[in-house]
């Protein structure tokens, strides 16, 4: 007999002394390694789950970038123009009536673009719209470079 208390060899039989088995072993066999060998390893991620996961968060993700674009876009002032009639006077001049849209109390910028036949800009204006009035009603007259058969409204910016 060992008299160590806990192993035995096979053709010993066990200690009943009473005395207490060591507990270095109990220790090492609740390791990670230990109880891996023991159940067996954790299976890993199934592909459709990684799948699911991965696409939850590409959709959290636009989301978020979504609801701050709507928050930016909503914060910022808007300023339009648009064109309510025009006259090509002579092959070098057209007159329009323009309206911007901006906010009362503050003035804008916009250009009002001629165009010939084949949609080429043949000449250009910019406008100032000022005032407190929140729709402001212009005429303009743009010198072209050739015959303009059209206008359109330009950008916009806010001063």
């Amino acid at each position: 007999m060992s008299g160590s208390g806990g192993a035995y060899d096979a053709g010993e039989p066990p200690d009943t002394t009473g005395e207490a088995p060591s507990t270095r072993g109990a220790r090492a066999a609740t390791s990670a390694g230990s109880l891996a060998e023991r159940y067996g390893r954790r299976a890993p991620m199934r592909r459709s789950a990684r799948i699911a996961w991965v696409a939850a968060g590409l959709v959290a993700l636009l989301a978020v970038s979504a609801g701050v674009t709507a928050m930016y876009l909503a914060g910022r002032p808007k300023v339009s123009l648009s064109v309510r009639a025009y006259q090509v006077v002579s092959d070098d001049t057209v007159t329009a009536v323009v309206e911007v849209d901006k906010p009362a109390g503050r003035s804008a910028a916009c250009e009002v673009r001629a165009l010939d036949a084949g949609m080429a800009l043949v000449g250009a204006r910019r406008v100032a719209a000022t005032g407190t009035a929140r729709h402001v009603r212009l005429s303009v007259t743009i010198p072209t470079t050739t015959r303009a058969f059209g206008v359109r409204p330009g950008a916009c910016v806010l001063d």
